[in-house]
């Protein structure tokens, strides 16, 4: 594999020293919290009724370790509407566990939460159309990350976005996706699966599954990692260039071990050879999609429960013929 750019473990260093940047705005007291805010224009839309003014969120120079943006707000003889979350807003934020994001909300600037060393979960309005760059880089406590419902209007996942989130285990990416840019989830080793849409028609270069491996000093794919999606999608292409095993559930479902199509006592028998290995403290065969395909229980274990739900699915299949 070739070299990779220290560039983006540079960058991420230098959140760990940095301090919330915010431009020059108003303030705002609400719920215990001081919010900075400047007025923005391009949301006509969103003015109606008693909203006079469309408003970026740019930091938060008073906050405990919850914060929860409001989808409205009253400021100086102004009503606004939440819009934006500005570039840089609450990065390197450290003692932050949770923030809140209104519905209604549009833009996430770059950066936004870099650094926020404590934040543990994010859910991503639907309303939100655009990312910035790095907007999660290097927290390394965030564990899941949902990015909208079935009516998200988020299309693009950009460069580095949840770049050294090395404690991420789930993220959520809805149908309306359709690129991930370079290196958006690089480094998220707690990372080990991931869904991608067939909405997804582009993915960048090392974005999903791929880490930097100082000892060899390349990058390889995450242990193990696995990637679910359609046969022929560009995720499916992705995971073939990089070295990442890919799993359609819609040609091999649980219980298939072999991955022959069918659910039958060869796939039965196969699981019992790898739960006596397992047993007697020997390395399992199995590849990450087989390891997922065999525990058609899901019990996150690998043993005679699941040869006994196979048979049973076969022998329901069988005699239904």
């Amino acid at each position: 594999m070739k070299k990779h750019s220290l560039s983006a473990i540079a960058a991420a260093a230098a959140l760990l020293f940095s301090v919330p940047l915010t431009a020059a705005a108003d303030s705002v007291s609400i719920d215990g919290a001081v919010l900075s805010y400047s007025e923005v224009s391009g949301y006509d839309r969103l003015i109606t009724g008693d909203i006079t003014a469309a408003a970026a969120i740019n930091g938060s120079p008073e906050h405990g370790a919850e914060i929860s943006i409001p989808a409205v707000f009253e400021a100086n003889d102004k009503k606004y509407i939440t819009a934006e979350l500005g570039d840089s807003a609450f990065m390197g934020y450290m003692d932050v566990l949770s923030i809140t994001l209104p519905e209604g909300l549009q833009k996430v600037g770059s950066s936004v939460f870099a650094g926020c060393l404590s934040l543990e979960s994010i859910t991503i309005p639907s309303s939100v159309n655009s990312f910035g760059t790095n907007v999660f880089m290097s927290c390394t406590a965030l564990k899941t990350a949902d990015l909208g419902g079935d009516d998200s209007s988020l299309t693009v996942i950009p460069e580095g976005c949840f770049s050294s989130c090395t404690a991420l285990e789930y993220v959520h990416i809805p149908d309306s996706v359709t690129a991930i840019g370079k290196e958006a989830f690089f480094g998220c080793s707690s990372l080990t699966q991931i869904t991608i849409p067939s909405s997804v028609r582009y993915i960048g270069e090392n974005a999903v599954g791929m880490k930097y491996d100082i000892r060899s000093g390349t990058v390889e794919p995450v242990d193990d990692f696995l990637i679910f999606g359609k046969t022929g999608s560009a995720a499916n292409l992705y995971a073939r260039s990089s070295g990442i095993e890919f799993l359609d559930l819609s040609v091999n479902e649980p219980g298939d071990v072999n991955r022959d199509g069918l659910v039958d006592s060869v796939d039965a028998s196969a699981v019992l050879s790898e739960y006596a290995l397992l047993a007697t403290g020997e390395s399992g065969t199995f590849t990450a999609a087989q390891r997922f395909l065999a525990d058609i229980n899901s019990d996150g274990e690998i043993n005679s429960l699941d040869a006994s739900d196979i048979l049973i699915v076969y022998a329901e299949r069988a005699t239904s013929r």
